[in-house]
Formats: C-alpha cells, sequence, structure tokens
C-alpha cells in the first residue's frame, strides 16, 4: 500500500492486488494536486498552505477517503462481482466455449459419450427407404423409382454405426442422445449395432528380458486396438498436459466422460479391409517381441487370410476374444500362460472399453469464489478530524457559545457535501456489478446508485425530515435517463458478444412498447446466450413432447433467436389460432426433412392398390425437385396488431432469413386464422406421432 509518510506507493501492486493506474491515486499524489489546485485559486488570500491549517487538514482528510475509494474500486473483479443475489452474467466454459454438434466429428463425439459405446460412425446415406421420386409431367413425387420419374437424393439424412462396449448398450439411449442435440435439418436412421468378429491367429517368438503375460497383454491390446480402434477420454488436466487451450478443450458438444482430442478421430476412420501387414508392424513395436513366425486373421469362423482381410461393409469389426489364439515361443520352447491369465486380459480390455463419468470438477473449472467487500460501506470523513473542531460524535462543550455552535453546523454542513459525493462514489462502485447484469425482472434498473451519509455526526441538523434514500435516487436520475443508459449497457454486453438488436428496439418504437419492455427480451437473450449461441443450428427433439408450457424448453436453437429477436420473451410451441389480435404472436417452424416419406407412407401406398407408385402424404406438389432437403418454414399468424404493418412483416421476414444457418433455405408464411386452424391440429398430431415412449 502506499507509504503515508514517504508518499510512495507500489506502481503495480496493493495488498496482493494488480493496480497498474494507481498511482495517480495514491495520498501524496492528490494532496500535492489539491494543494496546486487551492494555491492556483486562492493565491495568496489564504495561509501559508502548511499542516496546521485546517483547510489542510480536511484537504488530507479528503485525499485519505479517495485512496480507500480507490483501493476497493482496484480490488480483483471476482470481488467486485461478488454479493448476494448477484448475476454477474459470467459464463463457466462448459456453457459458453462448447457448441451444438456442426461436424460429423462433433456427432462422433457426442455418440461416444453414450454409455456403452465404444466407437461408433455417422455417415451420410444415398438410398433411402421408401424411395422418391419427381414426376415431371405431373410435377408431384411419387413413391417409387420407376421412369420416367427421377429419382430424388435426398441431403441430410445418416447412419449410425455403433460398435458396442463391455457394458450394456441401450439404442434408445443413442436415439435420445443424437436427438437432443439434433442439428436443424438433420436426421439419423435407427442406430444400427453390427459387429463382424475377426480372430487373430499368431505364432510370436519372444525374448528372455520380459515376463511372457506383459507382452502376451500388449499383443492383445494391439490386436484389439488394430481391429477397432478405441477412443480415448481425457481429463481436463491431461487436455491441458497436451498443450490444448480451454478454447480447443471446450470445443463441440459437451460430454460426460471426460474430453476428447479431434487428432484421436481424425485417423479413425472405418476400415473396409484389414492387412496383416499392419498388424505385423504394430506387434514388432511391443517390448519383448523378437519375431512373429505366424500371422494370419479370420472373421466369422471362415478361412484363415494371410495378407488381407475384407470386411463387410454394413458391419463394424471387432476382435473375437475367444477364437484369437497368440502363441508365444521364448527359444524353441512354447510359453502356456497360467490358467485364469488370459480370462484377466479379456476383462481388463473389456473394462477399457467402457471408461468411467467423470465428476464436475474434473470436467468444468470452478470459477474463481470472489470475497464480499462490503465496497458501499462509508464512514464519514468527519469522524477523522480533530476533536477541537466539534464535528466529531462527542460534539462541542457545554459551555459553547452560541457562535460557535453555528460554526461547527455550518463547517458540518459544508463537509456533508463531500461526505456525499464520496457516499455516492463507493455505492456506484459497489453496484457496478448490477450495470453488467441481465437479471429476470429487471425493469428499468438505476444505473446511478446513491446512499445517504448516515454515520455523519448530528446529521438529522443538517438533513432536511422527510429526505430519503428515495429522494436521494430521484435526484440522481429520471427514469427516462436511467432507461437510456441501461440500454447503453446492455447494447455493450451484446456488443461483447458480437451481437446487435438495433433494428429491434426501432421496431420496438413501431409497436409501442416501453423502455422496459423493450429489454426484458435483450436480458432474456443474454440470460439464454449458451443456448442461442452455441445452439444457433439446433433442432428440436421430436422424441420428446414440444407443445406447450410444460415443454417450452423443447424448440430450436434458431426458433429462440428469432423469438428474442422479435421480442418474445416467452416463446413456447402453442395453439395460434385462437389468439386475440393483441396478442404479442408466435410462430411454428417446420423442418421438410422430418416431413419426408416413411412407413405410413408405404402402407398408405399399398392400401391404395398401388404400392409402386403413389402421391406421398405430405408435400404432394412440391415447389422443386427436391423440397425436403436443407429447407425450413416459418408459420405466422397474419391478423396479430403488432404483424399487421408491412414494415413490421419486413422487419419479421428480414430476421428470419438474417437468423437462419446460411446452408438452410427458409420460406415466411403468413396464414390466416383459418388457415392457422386447418394447419396446426395435423401439425401437432403429427409432432405426437415422434415423441418415443418414457
Amino acid at each position: 500500500m502506499t507509504d503515508m509518510t514517504t508518499g510512495s506507493a507500489d506502481a503495480s501492486r496493493v495488498d496482493g492486488i494488480d493496480n497498474p493506474g494507481l498511482p495517480p491515486w495514491d495520498f501524496a499524489s492528490l494532496r500535492q494536486r489539491g494543494l496546486q489546485f487551492i494555491q492556483g485559486i486562492a493565491g495568496t488570500t489564504w495561509t501559508d498552505h502548511n499542516a496546521h491549517d485546517p483547510g489542510i487538514t480536511i484537504l488530507e482528510q479528503l485525499c485519505y477517503v479517495l485512496t480507500d475509494l480507490a483501493y476497493r474500486a482496484n480490488y480483483d473483479v471476482r470481488d467486485l462481482l461478488a454479493g448476494a443475489g448477484s448475476d454477474s452474467g459470467l459464463f463457466r466454459p462448459s456453457e459458453i466455449l462448447t457448441t451444438n454438434p456442426v461436424t460429423l466429428l462433433d456427432l462422433r463425439k457426442l455418440v461416444l459419450d453414450v454409455e456403452g459405446v465404444k466407437n461408433v460412425w455417422i455417415e451420410p446415406v444415398t438410398a433411402l427407404e421408401p424411395p422418391v421420386s419427381f414426376d415431371p409431367a405431373e410435377g408431384a413425387l411419387v413413391l417409387g423409382a420407376a421412369p420416367p420419374a427421377e429419382p430424388v437424393e435426398l441431403r441430410g439424412v445418416y447412419r449410425v454405426l455403433v460398435a458396442p462396449g463391455s457394458s450394456g448398450l441401450n439404442p434408445t439411449d443413442i436415439v435420445r442422445r443424437l436427438n437432443a442435440s439434433r442439428p436443424l435439418g438433420l436426421d439419423f436412421l435407427a442406430p444400427e449395432i453390427k459387429q463382424q468378429k475377426i480372430a487373430v491367429l499368431a505364432e510370436i517368438e519372444i525374448d528372455h528380458a520380459h515376463l511372457p503375460s506383459d507382452v502376451l497383454r500388449a499383443v492383445y491390446q494391439a490386436a484389439a486396438e488394430y481391429v477397432l480402434p478405441r477412443i480415448r477420454f481425457y481429463s481436463l488436466e491431461e487436455m491441458l498436459a497436451r498443450g490444448r487451450s480451454l478454447a480447443e478443450i471446450f470445443e463441440g458438444p459437451p460430454l460426460r466422460h471426460g474430453f476428447i482430442d479431434s487428432d484421436d478421430l481424425a485417423p479413425a476412420e472405418r476400415a473396409t479391409e484389414l492387412h496383416t501387414s499392419d498388424l505385423l508392424a504394430l506387434l514388432m513395436e511391443i517390448d519383448g517381441v523378437r519375431a512373429v513366425h505366424q500371422l494370419g486373421l479370420q472373421k466369422d469362423g471362415q478361412t484363415v487370410e494371410p495378407w488381407v482381410l475384407e470386411l463387410d461393409s454394413s458391419q463394424i469389426p471387432a476382435l473375437d476374444l475367444q477364437a484369437t489364439k497368440i502363441t508365444l515361443v521364448r527359444g524353441r520352447v512354447q510359453w502356456s500362460p497360467p490358467d485364469g491369465e488370459i480370462a484377466l486380459i479379456t476383462s481388463e480390455l473389456l473394462r477399457a472399453d467402457s471408461p468411467p463419468a467423470l465428476s464436475a470438477d474434473q470436467l468444468d473449472p470452478s470459477p474463481p469464489a470472489g470475497s464480499e467487500r462490503q465496497v458501499a460501506r462509508y464512514h464519514s470523513l468527519q469522524h477523522h478530524l480533530p476533536e477541537v473542531y466539534g464535528l466529531g460524535a462527542a460534539g462541542l462543550p457545554t459551555d459553547a457559545t452560541p457562535a460557535r455552535r453555528a460554526q461547527a453546523r455550518q463547517l458540518r454542513a459544508y463537509l456533508m457535501m463531500f461526505d456525499q459525493i464520496l457516499a455516492n462514489c463507493f455505492s456506484q462502485t459497489a453496484h457496478g456489478r448490477d450495470l453488467f447484469s441481465f437479471a429476470p425482472g429487471s425493469g428499468t434498473l438505476p444505473t446511478y446508485r446513491g446512499q445517504l451519509p448516515t454515520d455523519v455526526p448530528f446529521a438529522d441538523e443538517i438533513l432536511s425530515a422527510g429526505f430519503d434514500a428515495d429522494a436521494l435516487q430521484a435526484m440522481l436520475e429520471t427514469p427516462e435517463s436511467a432507461a437510456a443508459r441501461q440500454q447503453k449497457f446492455l447494447d455493450h454486453l451484446l456488443a461483447r458478444f458480437a451481437e446487435d438488436f438495433g433494428d429491434y428496439k426501432l421496431q420496438s418504437q413501431v409497436w409501442q412498447r416501453t423502455p422496459a419492455a423493450r429489454m426484458d427480451p435483450q436480458r432474456a437473450f443474454l440470460r439464454d446466450y449458451p443456448a442461442v449461441s452455441g445452439g444457433h443450428g439446433r433442432g428440436f427433439d421430436y422424441t420428446r413432447p414440444s407443445w406447450g408450457d410444460a415443454n417450452s424448453a423443447n424448440v430450436s436453437g434458431l426458433e429462440k433467436r428469432v423469438a428474442f429477436k422479435l421480442g418474445l420473451v416467452r416463446y413456447r410451441r402453442r395453439a395460434l389460432a385462437d389468439l386475440s389480435a393483441d396478442d404479442e404472436g408466435g410462430f411454428h417452424l417446420v423442418e421438410h426433412l422430418l416431413l419426408r416419406p416413411g412407413q405410413a407412407d408405404t402402407d398408405a401406398a399399398t392400401g391404395a392398390g398401388d404400392p409402386t407408385r403413389a402421391a406421398p402424404l405430405f408435400l404432394a406438389q412440391p415447389l422443386n425437385k427436391d423440397p425436403y432437403s436443407a429447407q425450413l418454414s416459418f408459420i405466422f399468424p397474419d391478423w396479430i396488431t403488432g404483424f399487421l404493418a408491412q414494415s413490421s412483416r419486413d422487419y419479421v421476414e428480414t430476421t428470419v432469413r438474417e437468423e437462419t444457418p446460411a446452408h438452410l433455405g427458409v420460406r415466411v408464411q403468413w396464414f390466416t386464422r383459418d388457415e392457422m386452424a386447418a394447419f396446426e391440429p395435423a401439425y401437432r398430431a403429427w409432432l405426437d406421432s415422434m415423441v418415443l415412449p418414457a
């Protein structure tokens, strides 16, 4: 801290707190600047400006209070943001750095995190069932692939090939995990768990320096890793040790079992054939292996292939631990493993396939805890002045003359102005966290904070009766100026995320919304920013209910973003046909890919007597050959008052197109009340038909 005797200050540290800008705020500097100011305006009309002068004493006390204010303002940010009920607006790394799956690698990581999955491949599907064709003559889609109809190749449907681990795998867990993070315009077929058993047959010569059991264990591990690579999960500490930054570590979807290094996934492509030469190279790298005399691969109990083993493209290879035979030879003597050795090695391999889930502390660094420093607490400078001034709690002697008492009151009132300004500064510093908060239901918060210096001795002799904190606040700012300044802070917070509500604020004036009503969607947007940013491209989970207030969270990230930008704070999927004209409104989002023909359409075509050529139930008259792939439709009610003006509709359509990911085509449609009443029952029945049983 500052040495009050010499006036020196450490320019960079105060009580362990970084203060690069502290020197201008140390006591000696403040006193010198104050004295120069006094000398500049008072000249020779005052005293000799030495310490015995009461004015210099008061100046020194003011300087001391300012150093206290500067000291508190330079507390660590975590302390300034701490406090009961405070909302710092700081997200944890697992919230703000992660994102909904975007790439196939992201989707693989997501499925690998499901209990019981050892490895997985997610591949695009080129041929769909039932096949869909476009008849140019009729301008309609038909089931089947008979000419002259042109086959339609859909984009965005993927197959999921799963290699199970040792623990039990429930395919429904994969379905739910994928759909909970399903990207917009994508869909997945039911997981396929088809394994092709691969056996390794080898005779290996080992040296005398290594234990045969250790070599055998390493051989089994190498064989299992070659046939089907195991993807490893790392803890946060392990990823940091690998030189990864937090941004790299948390890239992709949040996982429960740890972190997967993308470099480990890149070479783990699904094999179409196995080469004994590759396995031989791996075996020769094992400590203790001198030579491999015989080596072959066998699938499904068929003939042993000494060079290349072709794999079934519809299945995933896995090492058949029961059929694998590894013979170790030392010199000319064959080594026989003791009873239970093979079973122990097999058990170790199976356990490695199913890593345990990590704790929250291992997955996410805990934010540093702040300490409540009572920054707003203010102690009047009048307590520190000499008792002879008569300003302290003791006051003046009982025999003081009326003139002396009047002088003391006059000085107390004069210093009261300084006390009030300083008390306000301490209060403003303490409430700085509120300016950067986006707590719900904030309304229009004060941006200037003040407090009465209640500990000033005999303050009731100075303050007028009835003057309280509310009266003080009314003096500091009007509700209009508070709203304007608070909007600037919200703009600042949005800009830190490269977001902008500029057009919304202009449109809100057309909608005649109050400042508080205009700011509520912006606060809600910031509160939910991980979902509307990292989940921008996430679709809704159609395997779970998504209709009504109870399921308001199950909407796509795009719907959330559009709703916030339109001022709909409590957006949820609900019936719109019966809304009154003065309701805030809403909309529906339909992903065309989910409307592609399925088994129900095939059954309907078969029942109609033409199983090879019949119009699907949906999109029978499309606007183009492929009306499903990467296409969305937004449906708005056209009778809502806020949507009647053409400028409002232009704003809605512009917002929808700006917020929709660039790879998706989007249409905005305005339904009349009758059209909405006809659409919604079918829409809700379709949503309900896709929900999986709990």
